[in-house]
Formats: structure tokens, C-alpha cells, sequence
């Protein structure tokens, strides 16, 4: 049965990495038919990432491949052969979404590039998600997530002054280069409603880092400054505060905040201070009024202190703990987390991240990522409607 409010698209991936196969997963979780190609013996390097279950070292394991690649099948499938190559085309028939985690010209030098899916397809979307893009003059660059921090504007403002730039933790630009893409690839989908044809989907991972970035790009983009490196300088000040049993970040953004900021810790007195008068003298104080504020904290339970900061419509953070994660109040109520078997014990299961919205009118949810090649023999023989003898001698001769 259809599922998911995309139920009627249907997609090769092609991507391998994180950002390719996390427009594909978003796509796939949502109810999107989604195929995974990769050469026989696979190529995907999200599997050697981890981190791995314990005793476990299986690359079908990794959690990097096992978040991104959920809701997918998987095939092997060279598609570098005369043969591999035929069967992409008559699974670009009936599958018209290609993502892939190359550049354009390089696809069509290798005879993928979009005209050439076009020919096959007409409708044919091709959605290329790349480090620089497709074009301009470090489209041939290589990157990564620490490429994309210090040329996405990251780095600039990550860390303290006088210490070297940071990236940010976790690759986050990888993922939003591969959300970014994914509401590309459902506007070009959109477009192609309406007048039948497919489009080049073409994202950037340092471009869509730009545009996360906000406050160091806008101060440029409308004044000229350079911000400077300080994790703890924003419009506020703002802190990384320990509470008693952990860490709370206590962001104070505007003039009405910090009035709130003073009176949630029971420090009115400090709103007439004229050394604190507004946002520009209290960065200049910011290690003043951390050493005068912090002991408040210091007594007290981080979730308590986050709980009724909402009251006083401060936007605090909680830091928790991975293993405090789980146990969140918001994310049991929404049901974020959801079970899904253990990667290397199929009778275990195991807590997995499930979709970041929920839609009632069309639900749907993960299913686990596939291992690879596990699909193979289906879709040859199901799909294209190859025989088995035939199968098998296409994998004697390294074609899947």
C-alpha cells in the first residue's frame, strides 16, 4: 500500500557521503520510492564513518549509512558497463528523480549528465549535490564538512579569538546541503506539474552554509563588518552556563531579555546599571556579568532552570547528555524516537531518529536502511524483468 504523501515519486539515488543520501532518505522516509545504486562491493564511504554498535564492525552497520540511508532498497548495480548502464535507462522509465553526489559536466562525461537523462526521460529531474555546485570557479573543488564551515562562513565566528577557527560538530553542513536539495528537487517536482518538463537541481554545500549562517553574512552583506570569533558574543552576550547537573545555554538576544534575564535570577538591580544599559556595553562587560550571574545557576537542575525559562519567554537551550536525549519529555510526547531492529541482531532493537514532522492526513515512517545489494535480484527480476540465469550471469561478469 502507498504511504507517505510522496508516495507517487520514485527516485534513484545514485549519492553516496551524507548530503546526497540525505535528500534521498528525506524523500524515502516520507513515502517516496527510492532506489539505492552503488557498484558491486559498494562505494559509499558513510559506512567505514560509524560510529559502530559494540563488537560490531559491519559497514551495513555504521550509524552514519544507517541514518541516511533509511527507507531505501539497495542494489549493485556498475553502472560504468554497457550493460549497467542499459538497465539505469529502463529504471530511469519508470524511477524519473536521479540524486547524485557528482557535479553536472562530470555526470556527462560520463554520459549522466541531465540532457542525457533527458533523452531517456523527458521528465527526468536530476538532482546533483556537490561541495561548490555545478558551475563556477570551484566547482571542481574538493570539500568537506571542514571545507564547507570556513568557506560557508563558519569558521569565522566559530571558537574564541585567540584560538584557531573551528568547524561546527556533527557535519550539520552536509545535511542542510542535503535538506536543501531535497526541497529543491519537490519544487522542481512542483514545476514539472505543470509544465511536464524535468529540471537540474543544483546545490551547493558552502552556498547553503552561507545562507544558514545569517548573522555573520548579514553583518557584511549590510554593513561591512567582519564579525569577530567569540563564541560567547552575539547581539546579547550569550552563555554555555554549568547548572548543577549539566549545562544550560542562556541566550539574551534583546533589550526585553535581559530585563527578563535579570528578573528570572533575581537581579532587577542590574537593569539600572548604566554599564549595562544595552546590548553593545554588556558584550563589552560579557566576563563581568558572567561571574555575577553564573553562581545563580550553579545550584540548580538544568532541566528545571530550562522549564522555567519558557515561562519567562527566555530562549535557553538544554544541553543534555545522549542518554538524557532519549528520555525528553517533547521528544517521547511527539514520538520522535522510534524502534527499529539492531543493525547486527536482527532479535534486538534499537532507538532510531524518526521524521522531523508528522502528518496525520498522510503518515508515514522509517523503515531500516537496507544492506547493501539486499534488493538486487527483486528489482532485476521484478522491476526490469530479467530472468534468473540472466541475473546470475550478470553478476559472473561484475555487472551487479
Amino acid at each position: 500500500m502507498a504511504r507517505g504523501p510522496l508516495a507517487t515519486l520514485r527516485v534513484l539515488d545514485l549519492s553516496n557521503g551524507l548530503a546526497g543520501p540525505f535528500c534521498a532518505k528525506l524523500l524515502a522516509d516520507l513515502g517516496a520510492d527510492v532506489i539505492k545504486i552503488e557498484p558491486p562491493g559498494g562505494s559509499d564511504p558513510s559506512r567505514g564513518l560509524g560510529p559502530f554498535p559494540a563488537g560490531c564492525t559491519d559497514g551495513n552497520a555504521s550509524g552514519a549509512y544507517v541514518y541516511t540511508n533509511t527507507s531505501k532498497q539497495s542494489i549493485e548495480l556498475d553502472v560504468a558497463t554497457p550493460e549497467g548502464r542499459d538497465l539505469l535507462s529502463r529504471l530511469l522509465a519508470t524511477h524519473d528523480i536521479v540524486i547524485a553526489s557528482e557535479t553536472e559536466p562530470s555526470l556527462a562525461a560520463r554520459g549522466l549528465g541531465h540532457a542525457d537523462l533527458l533523452r531517456i526521460n523527458p521528465r527526468a529531474i536530476l538532482a546533483t549535490v556537490t561541495g561548490f555546485g555545478s558551475t563556477g570557479p570551484y566547482a571542481g573543488y574538493a570539500a568537506n564538512h571542514l571545507v564547507n564551515c570556513a568557506m560557508g562562513g563558519w569558521s569565522a565566528t566559530c571558537g574564541v579569538a585567540d584560538r584557531e577557527p573551528l568547524q561546527s560538530g556533527g557535519n550539520v553542513t552536509e545535511f542542510i546541503a542535503g535538506a536543501y536539495a531535497a526541497v529543491g528537487t519537490l519544487a522542481a517536482v512542483e514545476a514539472r506539474e505543470r509544465d511536464g518538463a524535468g529540471q537540474h537541481v543544483d546545490t551547493s554545500a558552502m552556498e547553503a552554509t552561507i545562507t544558514a549562517a545569517l548573522l555573520p553574512t548579514m553583518t557584511w552583506e549590510y554593513a561591512g563588518i567582519v564579525s569577530s570569533r567569540n563564541s560567547n558574543r552575539a547581539t546579547g552576550p550569550s552563555w554555555m552556563m554549568r547548572c548543577a547537573d549539566g549545562y544550560i545555554g542562556v541566550n539574551v538576544l534583546t533589550q526585553a531579555q535581559w530585563e527578563a534575564l535579570c528578573g528570572f535570577v533575581g537581579m532587577d538591580d542590574l537593569i539600572s546599571e548604566a554599564a549595562y544599559a544595552n546590548g553593545a556595553l554588556r558584550l563589552q562587560c560579557e566576563a563581568e556579568l558572567r561571574a555575577r550571574i553564573e553562581p545563580w545557576f550553579a545550584g540548580r537542575a538544568a532541566v528545571e532552570v530550562f522549564q522555567e525559562a519558557q515561562l519567562w519567554r527566555l530562549p535557553f537551550g538544554l544541553v543534555p547528555t545522549l542518554t538524557e536525549i532519549l528520555g525528553l519529555e517533547q521528544h517521547r510526547e511527539r514520538e520522535f524516537f522510534t524502534m527499529a531492529p539492531h543493525p547486527c541482531d536482527p532479535e534486538r532493537t534499537i532507538p532510531t531518529v524518526g521524521l522531523p514532522f508528522h502528518m496525520p492526513a498522510s503518515p508515514s515512517s522509517p523503515s531500516p536502511a537496507p544492506r547493501l545489494g539486499q534488493d538486487t535480484d527483486t528489482v532485476l527480476r521484478d522491476l526490469l524483468g530479467l530472468a534468473p540465469d540472466k541475473i546470475n550471469e550478470l553478476r559472473a561478469a561484475g555487472v551487479c
